[in-house]
């Protein structure tokens, strides 16, 4: 299915996942800027256990994912460790809930995920929204 984006000077036809991306671009370019990583560690290990989301942009295919998720979550846990590093890579483990990416719904797996800290959008801690710029 392909979605009309209107640009300043044209108007182009596009995917949901080409339009997602453009619009990711478009605020890099504006100056909308990311979380700082050391930022986002540091908001996401005080949590302590407690309920989050975050927004950020995935890695893998540059499209903006929302999940609610948690730390210290060790119930799922089958044995083995993590052939990396995740801090190196600036990734962070957490145990997904349930999320949303725009345009499709709402995904009610469960499971252990790593957050890119370097792409984080916005994170929603207690009540305070925290976010890039």
């Amino acid at each position: 299915m392909a979605i009309e984006g209107i640009l300043p000077d044209a108007k182009i036809k596009m995917s949901e996942k080409e339009l997602e991306r453009f619009e990711t671009e478009q605020a890099i370019k504006q100056g909308l800027l990311f979380l700082n990583p050391a930022d986002a560690y540091n908001l996401i290990q005080s949590t302590d256990g407690k309920f989050f989301s975050a927004t950020y942009v995935k890695r893998s295919t540059g499209i903006t994912q929302t999940m609610i998720c948690r730390l210290k979550v060790t119930s799922h846990l089958k044995g083995g460790a993590l052939p990396y590093d995740p801090k190196a890579k600036q990734l962070v483990i957490v145990f997904k809930v349930s999320s949303k990416e725009k345009g499709k719904k709402a995904d009610t797996s469960i499971g252990y995920r790593a957050i890119p800290l370097d792409a984080m959008l916005k994170l929603s801690i207690g009540g305070t929204v925290y976010c890039g710029g």
